[in-house]
């Protein structure tokens, strides 16, 4: 009920009624019993305005009798109000039926949602029923028209629903699924291009299967050497250069993964854009990579859902450490990433293998920022350097998970597992060695 206005003379007073009675009749009607009540000082006047309040709401429609009386005047006003429409126009629950589905949708702010389903489904198999909660009153519409409870929805393909409130306001929703995968071994030996470029220099590839790589910061550096050499004075990374991360046959069996730190100059912070670091580290891993423009660090999103336990990290490796150490002066300061001075000290790699703890396994993700300093971190199995991988052969490791301080493993939670590798150990500082290059092959976490 909104508020309302009665008039009574010579000028407007607030009335407010504190407490009603109310009971509910056999046929659903609310009745609300009489309150009767005296206002001093009326009009300013020493005189007194008696109230005497009643009313009922059926079938949502509320009739309040209001009378108001004075020694000059006596007056009754009948206020019906209007059926209340109801004006969210949100999913609170979403599930979706069907033997195929590993995990049920997962929601984000934007109104993304995600569902997970078991390795190895076919299109054929997504042809799945939802079921939506709704706010009270609300519809769902699909195709234009509202959505029939119990009718399959074809999810082999983007599908987008649109809840619709009896005022008319209305959200949309977009639904995709995603195949619940475990990357949580790679020997290297298969490779695909994963970006669009037609350009042979700025083609680059990385291992399939859900891995990733730092590539596709070089391919931004690549694509703005031009203007920033405009503007700056300065190209960071030509184009007809390699990119950081490459198959190689320089292996421990089939194909191994290059991984080198790069010379990107360092090119200081314009109209607001990061500085481009003197360094730029390689890795590989496990998960996606967007470049985030407003802090590079944030490009690489680590890691892939896991729900068992993991025990040990394997795999082999070499190395050889590049000549000239930069450290950075503002570690983590991505305006001022390219400041750095030349210090006596030898680049190590960094192989880790991680796990955190999500609320969603679609949304949620470590990145360049917080992957071993997080608190959502629960244990780390973490690749002691050895310098008898600078001999020019390949060294095998194999260690366990260290959990963090009162942390375990718990099944009833939501984790994510990353592996990650990386040619300078404090690339994610902006510091370390052009030139510094790091060979991993058969990498395997075991359960």
């Amino acid at each position: 009920m909104k508020q309302f206005y009665v008039s009574f003379p010579p000028q407007t007073e607030r009335i407010s009624i504190e407490n009603v009675a109310v009971e509910k009749e056999t046929d659903g009607t609310i009745s609300i019993a009489e309150v009767k009540k005296t206002i001093e000082g009326y009009s300013n006047k020493d005189e007194e305005l008696s109230l005497v309040f009643s009313g009922f709401v059926k079938d949502g429609k509320p009739t309040l009798n209001i009378s108001l009386k004075s020694s000059q005047y006596d007056i009754t006003y009948v206020y019906v109000g209007e059926l209340k429409k109801l004006t969210g126009a949100a999913i609170e629950s979403f599930t979706i039926v069907g033997d195929v589905v590993k995990v049920q949708p997962e929601m984000d702010d934007k109104r993304n949602v995600v569902f997970f389903v078991k390795k190895g489904t076919v299109a054929e198999q997504l042809k799945l029923v939802p079921a939506f909660t709704v706010s009270e009153g609300a519809k769902v519409m699909y195709n234009d028209a509202e959505y029939v409870a119990g009718t399959p929805v074809d999810f082999s393909v983007e599908q987008t629903f649109e809840v619709v409130s009896q005022k008319g306001d209305n959200f949309s929703y977009t639904v995709t699924y995603r195949e619940w995968t475990e990357p949580f071994a790679m020997n290297f030996d298969e490779w695909e291009q994963q970006n669009e470029a037609t350009d042979e220099n700025k083609k680059y590839y990385g291992p399939v299967g859900g891995w990733s790589s730092s590539n596709g910061g070089v391919e931004y550096l690549k694509n703005m050497g031009g203007l920033l050499e405009m503007m700056a004075g300065v190209n960071p990374y030509p184009a007809d250069k390699p990119y950081a991360v490459v198959q190689t046959d320089d292996s421990k069996s089939g194909s191994a993964a290059r991984l080198e730190s790069l010379d990107t100059k360092g090119v200081k912070s314009i109209f607001g854009f990061p500085a481009v670091p003197k360094v730029t580290s390689g890795s590989v891993f496990n998960g996606f990579f967007k470049v985030e423009t407003d802090n590079t660090l944030r490009s690489t999103r680590f890691g892939d859902p896991c729900d068992r336990e993991p025990k040990s990290f394997t795999g082999s490796y070499k190395y050889t450490s590049g000549e000239v150490y930069y450290e950075a002066l503002y570690p983590r300061d991505t305006q001022k990433a390219n400041e750095v001075k030349e210090v006596d000290k030898k680049d190590t790699p960094a192989i880790n293998a991680v796990l955190y703890e999500v609320d969603t396994y679609a949304f949620d993700y470590l990145d360049g920022t917080n992957l071993l300093t997080s608190d959502k971190v629960v244990a780390i199995a973490s690749v002691k350097y050895d310098e008898a991988a600078e001999a020019g052969k390949y060294i095998d490791f194999n260690v366990g998970f260290t959990y963090k301080d009162g942390k375990s493993w718990d099944a009833s939670k939501k984790y994510k597992l990353a592996i990650v590798c990386s040619s300078s150990k404090d690339g994610d500082k902006f510091s370390g060695a052009p030139g510094s290059v790091l060979y991993v092959d058969d990498l395997k976490v075991s359960f």
